[in-house]
């Protein structure tokens, strides 16, 4: 699927891509497996099917809860009591999320890596999120999105946020639901506190 829709999407973009249009990648850590074989799955994949283009967004890693089955013991970060175990816990986010965004920049010396994440780190109590990427999104899912410099990242590299997923919808006269597509996500690019006036502003901040 994935080597079919990767050009196809290049192509239906025409003109636009790189202007208005604009092609991505993302992957969702699994803190159980090897981060850097989790990045050269992910790198061979995309190569597979064509490799990067100037159009594209900069590859995104995923540090979240969800969908890591059995890894917390069954336990909700959030009601994790024992410090040693929230510890323990909290380095192997560090050393997965680090080691899948290292070998990406090996594989492709200057290309920058963004993170979405921030409910593992709150939840575990984690200070020092960057795990050695370039850019964050605050998924935060509320309406005043709270700040990300407790995790390591000052507003000047959040540069992207998160204002509703899974159809909740904050924006005024935004649909949650589009038909034949399903339930909206709905971001905002910033440059830090600086509002991007069109979507130009991609090349300088989210290419590679």
């Amino acid at each position: 699927w994935f080597r079919r829709c990767w050009p196809e999407i290049r192509i239906v973009g025409g003109t636009r891509y790189g202007l208005d249009w604009f092609r991505g990648a993302y992957h969702f850590l699994r803190f159980q497996q090897d981060g850097a074989a989790q990045a050269d799955y992910f790198m061979d994949l995309i190569e597979s099917a064509g490799g990067w283009d100037v159009g594209d967004l900069m590859p995104w890693v995923d540090v979240e809860e969800g969908g890591q089955g059995n890894w917390a013991g069954g336990e909700r970060l959030e009601a994790i009591v024992d410090p040693a175990k929230r510890s323990r816990l909290a380095a192997e986010v560090t050393r997965c999320a680090s080691a899948f965004v290292s070998r990406v920049k090996q594989r492709s010396p200057g290309m920058r890596v963004g993170v979405y994440g921030r409910g593992v780190y709150r939840d575990l109590r984690m200070s020092s999120c960057r795990f050695g990427a370039d850019a964050a999104c605050n998924p935060a899912y509320t309406v005043n999105m709270p700040p990300m410099a407790q995790y390591g990242w000052p507003l000047e590299d959040v540069i992207e946020w998160q204002l509703c997923g899974d159809g909740e919808v904050y924006a005024r006269g935004y649909p949650s639901l589009l038909p034949g597509w399903g339930k909206t996500d709905y971001s905002v690019v910033l440059n830090g506190a600086q509002r991007v006036g069109t979507l130009k502003y991609f090349e300088s901040v989210l290419w590679y």
